[in-house]
């Protein structure tokens, strides 16, 4: 009777290369939120305008944040606050009628966050975002909020900061006490109510970067002007006839 060692070597191999793969699987998924941390909870609805820009071939390219959000894998402080300001940066250098190329302006970014990095990139292309090393990245301050844009054609620059008040209070020291402890900076394990303080400042920075107007984030950008109430003036237009008319005729009155 022959044995078929082949057919055997075969089931074994098999065997292995599945208990190799069940062993490996967790080590190599990333998970959907990997940066947003647990109890974040959803982003707030909002409607934000993608931005568009032509590619170096001239197609349009209208790039969401939910887009970013995506290629990052949730949508985080970095992908908010990178897809508000280069929407801002927009505007400032092109304005309303004009639609920029990639590779005709640069950002330059201090934030080391890598969903800037994504955003930035991806919108820019990787040869015209560049990432500026600030201070400690472990631990940062107002100076790694910084912006830089330069239209190349032009040679017009819009730098811009975040806000005072904008980043929640105690964001910085939190994200070193809890994302620190978990990437090997130091080995202070957190206490649970830094956890969820943690949570509660990024969910906060997260939102308030989704949620105001541009003019409240960012430095250098004059507040619109509101338009005068048509239906007001009106209003104050013909109630100053009729009053002029009233004392017209009164003051005739009198005379007689």
């Amino acid at each position: 009777m022959k044995v078929n060692t082949c057919g055997k070597i075969t089931g074994i191999i098999g065997i292995a290369l599945l208990l190799i793969m069940s062993v490996a699987v967790p080590f190599t998924a990333v998970p959907a939120y990997a940066h947003a941390p647990q109890g974040s909870g959803e982003a707030p609805a909002v409607e934000l305008e993608p931005i568009q820009i032509y590619n170096q071939e001239g197609t349009l390219l209208e790039i969401s944040i939910d887009e970013l959000a995506e290629l990052e894998g949730n949508l985080c402080v970095c992908i908010a606050t990178s897809f508000r300001v280069i929407q801002t940066a927009i505007d400032q250098l092109y304005g309303e009628d004009e639609i920029p190329t990639q590779g005709e302006f640069t950002a330059i970014y201090r934030h080391p966050g890598k969903g800037h990095k994504t955003a930035f990139t991806h919108i820019f292309t990787p040869e015209y975002a560049m990432y500026e090393k600030t201070g400690n990245p472990q631990k940062m301050t107002m100076d790694n909020w910084v912006y830089t844009f330069t239209r190349l054609d032009t040679g017009k620059v819009f730098e811009t900061q975040v806000r005072e008040g904008v980043i929640a209070e105690g964001f910085s020291d939190l994200r070193y006490r809890v994302n620190g402890f978990k990437n090997g900076w130091h080995q202070d394990e957190p206490t649970e109510e830094e956890k969820a303080e943690w949570v509660a400042k990024w969910t906060e920075t997260r939102d308030t970067f989704l949620t105001l107007p541009a003019w409240e984030l960012y430095s250098g950008i004059d507040e619109p002007e509101e338009p005068a109430p048509v239906a007001a003036i009106a209003f104050s237009g013909v109630l100053i006839v009729l009053i002029g008319t009233g004392f017209i005729y009164s003051t005739r009155g009198r005379r007689r």
